[in-house]
């Protein structure tokens, strides 16, 4: 068997405190039955919060952690074990294509209010608030090592200013100014090519 699937490059990992979540509950994927385990996420499976700003080497943490319960070399189960190889679906996927799996596989409310609201600020400020969820500027920077340094002062005043909100009928008008200007260069890093996959393989 592989020597727990190693997965350390050598680099000096940061801690991000977005993994440590105290309300997580823990689950046993050995209690689990063959339906519960094909339902059960990947987040759960790695023991994540499912967040934007997870990072490849957080996954890679909770990768590593799962792998000294569910790995056969500890289990003993094989190394076709439903258990194992759903941990490493979860650390494979979460790696390499975790905007397309959080964009399709994990629920999100996409609904809008009804054309006429009755309170239109009450109603559409929670679906921005929503939707910043998928909002690129605010994702960890993916810079290397030489373009963070030149790049710290910009990247840390854009990531720290919390995004405008909606307001209300009192807002000012150089506040609303700023929300519109917010929502027009809006980016989303939302990804659909899992299900278009998925889509095409159903079709064949």
């Amino acid at each position: 068997a592989a020597d727990l699937e190693r997965t350390d490059d050598g680099e000096d990992e940061n801690d991000n405190d977005d993994i440590d979540d105290p309300s997580l509950p823990m689950v046993d994927l050995f209690s689990l039955s063959e339906l519960e385990l094909q339902e059960i996420d990947y987040y759960q499976v790695l023991h994540l919060p499912c967040r934007p700003t997870i990072t490849p080497d957080d996954v890679k943490k909770a990768y590593r952690k799962a792998c000294l319960l569910y790995h056969p070399d500890k289990s003993g189960r094989g190394e076709e074990d439903a258990v194992f190889l759903k941990v490493k679906a979860a650390f494979e996927t979460l790696s390499t294509q975790k905007q397309a799996y959080d964009s399709t596989e994990m629920p999100f409310d996409d609904s809008l209010p009804s054309e006429n609201p009755s309170d239109f600020f009450q109603e559409y400020g929670p679906v921005f608030e929503r939707n910043l969820h998928f909002d690129a500027r605010l994702l960890p920077s993916k810079q290397n090592d030489s373009n963070k340094k030149r790049n710290k002062r910009a990247s840390s005043a854009r990531n720290n200013k919390k995004p405008p909100s909606l307001g209300d009928e009192n807002t000012s008008i150089e506040e609303v100014h700023e929300f519109y200007d917010y929502w027009t260069h809006f980016e989303s890093w939302r990804d659909f090519s899992l299900q278009a996959a998925r889509e095409l393989e159903t079709e064949d």
